[in-house]
């Protein structure tokens, strides 16, 4: 079981900082941080467009000035974010705390769909 954590783990961590990155040893106390981002409007557009936000304040063909919706900081700040889940100290199963997410994102866009979902990975598990 040891052995397939680590698989997945080290799945994970090339699929969010990238192939050419090696897994690092972090610490729970550790402070976690990423690379520094750059927000550009078109960027701020295109997350907008992919999540439904149709707000003026978020386009440039209405403001001079384009605003950042809140949940684009979960962009700026992901790999901060998921680095808090790798050290080693936290011996845990990555593939059902990532599946878990994506049932919980599937319950909250389409209700009972969702709730299939789980039903039908519980089945093949």
């Amino acid at each position: 079981m040891e052995e397939r954590n680590n698989r997945i783990t080290e799945f994970y961590w090339r699929l969010w900082f990238g192939d050419d990155e090696e897994p690092q040893d972090l610490d729970v106390r550790d402070t976690f941080t990423g690379p520094e981002v750059t927000i550009s409007a078109d960027d701020v557009e295109a997350f907008c467009a992919v999540v439904g936000n149709q707000q003026e304040k978020f386009k440039t063909a209405r403001t001079d000035e384009v605003k950042a919706p809140m949940d684009y900081a979960i962009v700026t700040g992901w790999q901060a974010i998921v680095k808090a889940i790798f050290p080693s100290a936290i011996d845990g199963d990555l593939l059902k705390l990532v599946a878990c997410a994506v049932w919980d994102s599937a319950d909250a866009l389409s209700g009972i769909k969702g709730q299939a979902i789980r039903e039908r990975y519980v089945e093949m598990t």
